[in-house]
């Protein structure tokens, strides 16, 4: 229902709470909220013994702890590296992992090692391939190489759940955040690890309504930076095409400006075609590379309407 200029809510929505107040810098920012708020869930959802052999959890990431982010280089992996660091329960070791060089380069990028560190955090990245046999070197980047607290698995492959589990340490909680599209999805586990090093399993989907606050409070306070992941732009006529092409289309998300008529454009690559991208190209630049309020206030007052 957001792809329309006029949308009419129901009136659960203000019943149940749910109409939630957004103060940011910008439009763009609030449309992530959605995305970082699933990931703030899943965060939530974890959970440790508060002692050994205790029957009481300790809800949320082991701080101080180890965590591993295993296929993490697309926007919601981006999402995850960016609240691993800055969000004030913080791990004390994380790894992330990729298999693609182009994409870990660009986490690498918008979220440096020295970054990381100044944060208390060792960050550090690593190439990996399908075939890979993953467990013994990301284990050997752990405390003693006793494995993870906290994974978070961010794509659904059979064979990189069953590395996953194997990366777990006493107590270690593993959440398959990545969504399968197979309802049949499954994968070989150990359950002498679960029941010996008292290792469980998290599956999260979507967040709920303090999630969603929490994610608000995040971008207005300006601890995460979601313009990371705002690689394109375009107006509501290319909305539908862009929808069926989706799995085709390079980059992370994809902001549409309802209001306007405007070709998909990475932000990165505005040119000088014209006074419009000139400015956009000037501004985006000004940032970093990265889009901004003052670029989206510019496209809001000089952009065609639809």
């Amino acid at each position: 229902g957001g792809d329309a200029t006029t949308i009419i809510f129901s009136d659960q929505v203000m019943e149940n709470g749910s109409l939630l107040k957004y103060n940011g810098d910008s439009f763009f920012e609030g449309s992530l909220v959605e995305p970082l708020s699933c990931v703030v869930g899943a965060f939530n959802a974890q959970y440790h013994m508060k002692k050994m052999y205790s029957y009481e959890h300790v809800m949320g990431i082991k701080e101080g702890g180890a965590i591993a982010l295993l296929g993490a280089t697309g926007p919601m992996g981006f999402l995850a590296i960016d609240y691993a660091i800055h969000n004030d329960r913080r791990p004390k070791h994380l790894v992330v992992t990729g298999r693609t060089q182009s994409k870990l380069d660009m986490a690498k990028r918008l979220y440096p090692v020295e970054e990381a560190a100044k944060y208390g955090v060792t960050l550090t990245y690593v190439l990996t391939a399908d075939e890979d046999d993953i467990v013994e070197e990301l284990k050997a980047l752990t405390p003693d190489a006793k494995g993870f607290d906290d994974i978070f698995l961010m794509a659904a492959k059979e064979r990189l759940v069953t590395q996953a589990e194997q990366l777990l340490a006493y107590d270690g909680c593993l959440n398959f955040f990545a969504g399968p599209a197979d309802s049949k999805f499954a994968s070989t586990i150990n359950f002498y690890n679960i029941h010996y090093n008292a290792t469980h399993f998290v599956g999260t989907s979507g967040s709920n309504t303090q999630d969603m606050k929490d994610a608000i409070a995040l971008i207005e306070n300006k601890t995460v930076n979601v313009a990371k992941i705002a690689t394109h732009i375009m107006g509501l006529n290319h909305v539908c095409e862009s929808i069926l092409n989706l799995p085709k289309m390079p980059g992370g998300k994809k902001i549409v400006y309802s209001g306007k008529e405007f070709p998909v454009t990475d932000v990165s690559a505005f040119g000088e075609n014209n006074e419009l991208e000139k400015h956009l190209k000037e501004l985006v630049d000004a940032h970093d590379g990265l889009w901004n309020a003052e670029a989206e206030q510019y496209f809001l007052e000089h952009a065609k309407d639809i």
